[in-house]
């Protein structure tokens, strides 16, 4: 006795389903690149800080370096932020307090870099 078993799939709708997924690994590689380069972007600025921080001789204006340079690039975070909610349109309210509380960061950090400052000639 011989049994047979053949198996067949529609080739047009296979297509289809295999260019669907095409598509979606092509956004998500999209995505990937994107992210990569803000990645990039943040290890070379990360990277020029630690050497301007290893640059400066005492641990007080190495402080101040390296608050300056946090402040820095939450500022540049914060703008990137509030450019993406403005270009998608946002209007939550906690989606918008959210980025402020955000921006406001590099405010305080700039005060912190301020009071160390001025506390160490007068050695407190």
């Amino acid at each position: 006795m011989r049994l047979d078993i053949y198996v067949h799939f529609e080739e047009q709708q296979t297509n289809v389903k295999l260019d669907q997924i095409l598509t979606i690994i092509k956004n998500i590689q999209a995505k990937e690149v994107i992210e990569m380069g803000a990645i990039d972007d943040l290890k070379v600025a990360t990277d020029d800080l630690v050497v301007k921080v290893a640059a400066i001789k005492t641990v007080g204006e190495s402080a101040i370096a390296a608050i300056q340079g946090i402040s820095a690039q939450n500022a540049a975070l914060a703008q990137q932020l509030a450019d993406a909610i403005a270009a998608a349109g946002v209007t939550d309210p906690a989606i918008l307090e959210a980025a402020a509380a955000v921006a406001a960061q590099s405010t305080v950090l700039n005060d912190s870099a301020a009071a160390i400052a001025a506390a160490i000639p007068a050695n407190t």
